[in-house]
């Protein structure tokens, strides 16, 4: 606990890492929309420093987080291709609920048999919410950004 009015310096790290497995249950010459489910690992470090006091608290977790969706790929051309995907997680236990959202959209230009290259958009969300008695708060986050990237099919 930190006295009122104390100048306090914060950061907070995320980072997430994401496993996934699509069973494509509609295939297609051109291309096939699959049911996805997987595991977010997401692991939060916060810290809070109040420099007049010499005051440090450091607080870290993480949480797995099972996902599930929709995945998608169709194919323009030889070389072209367009997929999309979209996840969702949301929980309610005792004073905790919870939501998380990704989507993920982007072009593919095949270079060789087993890379490609290609440039996307995605959007993740975290809603984390706690309601008890002497506690009451929510924390929302998101992230959308664009992407350029190397892929690689084995």
């Amino acid at each position: 606990m930190f006295p009122v009015d104390t100048v306090i310096e914060s950061n907070f790290d995320l980072t997430i890492y994401k496993a996934a497995y699509t069973w494509s249950f509609l295939q297609r010459e051109k291309g096939y929309i699959g049911i996805t489910a997987g595991l977010y690992i997401a692991d939060f470090r916060n810290s809070l420093l109040a420099p007049s006091l010499g005051e440090r608290e450091i607080s870290d977790s993480t949480a797995p987080l099972p996902v599930l969706g929709l995945r998608g790929e169709y194919h323009l051309s030889e070389k072209w291709s367009f997929r999309a995907s979209g996840e969702v997680f949301a929980f309610e236990y005792d004073d905790y609920d919870g939501q998380l959202f990704d989507a993920y959209a982007g072009l593919d230009y095949q270079i060789f048999r087993h890379m490609a290259i290609g440039v996307g958009i995605n959007s993740v969300r975290f809603d984390i919410g706690i309601a008890k008695e002497n506690i009451n708060g929510k924390f929302d986050w998101q992230y959308i950004g664009g992407l350029i990237f190397f892929k690689f099919d084995f």
